[in-house]
């Protein structure tokens, strides 16, 4: 599975937002995506689409474009699948070793599992042992089709591996003969980018969804998701591993969280919405800076932006920081998100600055102190020309 997480990880760390910077981000996406098998074409609608909402932004920051980012893929990946749990009747089709058979397995312990009487047939008389197999596997394996209005019905059929169109037309005569509700492709992550060929290949079978297997063992899974989703063709569930219940209905956000190296998706949509957070100039994320600041010298940290220090200068603002450090311990949540709140309180003020150690006028100072960078980050946030202007003097 393709992972971009180490190219997030080096653009977050990168001192000065640049379109520098933006560029080589955006190359490195590209080349990482291509190396996935995603098609060319899907690569670069998608990284034209994020270079046009970087444009829209007069001041974009990092957090930002990685929002943009994964806001644009899980659109191109798609709605996640709803499981339709009505009895009815599913054919699957597939290449020879796509793991059509141990599919039509992990779907019987799906269904059957949540409830539903559900049963497998096997219609490949190709391959003695895909029979004996889901005999294995499956508890309720028929060797007849018999299907009941109140029952799901799992129809393995034979693997394609050659002769296309004699294959194809067994397909249809089994189609004709089970008249299933849905017919599903079974197709490998190894497939990539092809996994579009492949499945055009099998559309006189009317595809009403796709299966997307082994997708922990192939970089090109990217790939081949992307492939079937512009089919218009809905991936319905997606295989993770070997064992009869490693499978799940589909959902994007477990494919961005791989693809952006998350352990799960509720830690993905913690540090998304921890972006979302950064954004805002409050005394929470205020805190944030001055605890991932804590340690290092001040004088290296100004010096890297070509201000110079003298050591009492050094020792004030570091008690500076030490006093703004305790009175934002000294405020609630709400506080710490609400600024505006505390500026007309005494009693406000008078609680925190007891809290902090402090006195209610050092609390005042360094409140004013707070909104003057808060009314300049705004109109640095808003104006162009002092874009432009910091740009020159960076430079």
């Amino acid at each position: 599975m393709i992972s971009l997480r180490p190219i997030i990880e080096k653009f977050l760390g990168k001192p000065i937002l640049d379109q520098t910077a933006i560029g080589e981000f955006i190359l490195e996406i590209q080349k990482s995506m291509l190396l996935a098998d995603i098609p060319p074409k899907v690569v670069f609608e998608i990284t034209n689409r994020l270079k046009s909402d970087i444009s829209k932004d007069r001041f974009p920051s990092k957090q930002y474009i990685i929002r943009s980012l994964y806001n644009i893929l899980k659109e191109v990946l798609g709605e996640p699948y709803q499981p339709d749990f009505r009895p009815r009747k599913i054919m699957l089709v597939g290449l020879y070793g796509s793991g059509k058979t141990t599919t039509a397995a992990k779907l019987w312990k799906y269904f059957s599992t949540r409830g539903i009487p559900t049963r497998v047939v096997s219609f490949d008389d190709e391959r003695p042992a895909g029979k004996e197999q889901l005999k294995q596997l499956v508890r309720d394996y028929s060797e007849v089709y018999n299907p009941k209005s109140n029952e799901m019905w799992i129809i393995d059929t034979p693997g394609k591996s050659g002769e296309e169109q004699r294959y194809i037309d067994k397909l249809k005569s089994i189609r004709e003969r089970v008249s299933p509700d849905d017919v599903w492709l079974v197709i490998g992550a190894d497939t990539g980018k092809y996994a579009e060929k492949l499945a055009e290949s099998f559309k006189e079978l009317g595809i009403t969804g796709a299966i997307i297997t082994k997708i922990d063992g192939s970089g090109k899974a990217g790939g081949a998701f992307i492939a079937i989703r512009n089919l218009k063709i809905p991936i319905v569930f997606v295989g993770h591993g070997e064992k009869i219940d490693n499978i799940s209905p589909y959902n994007p956000d477990d494919l961005l969280t791989k693809m952006l190296g998350f352990i799960n998706p509720s830690q993905l949509k913690e540090v998304l919405d921890d972006l979302d957070e950064s954004l805002e100039f409050n005394f929470e994320t205020y805190l944030k800076q001055l605890e991932q600041m804590r340690g290092r010298n001040i004088e290296d940290i100004l010096s890297g932006f070509g201000i110079n220090v003298n050591v009492e200068q050094s020792m004030k603002m570091q008690d500076m920081m030490r006093k703004f450090r305790a009175m934002i311990d000294s405020m609630t949540p709400e506080e710490r998100r609400k600024p505006e709140i505390i500026k007309s309180s005494d009693s406000r003020i008078r609680r925190i600055a007891k809290g902090a150690g402090l006195n209610e006028l050092e609390v005042r100072n360094m409140l004013n102190k707070f909104f003057e960078a808060k009314r300049a980050f705004n109109k640095i946030k808003n104006d162009k020309g002092i874009i432009n202007l910091l740009k020159r003097i960076k430079t």
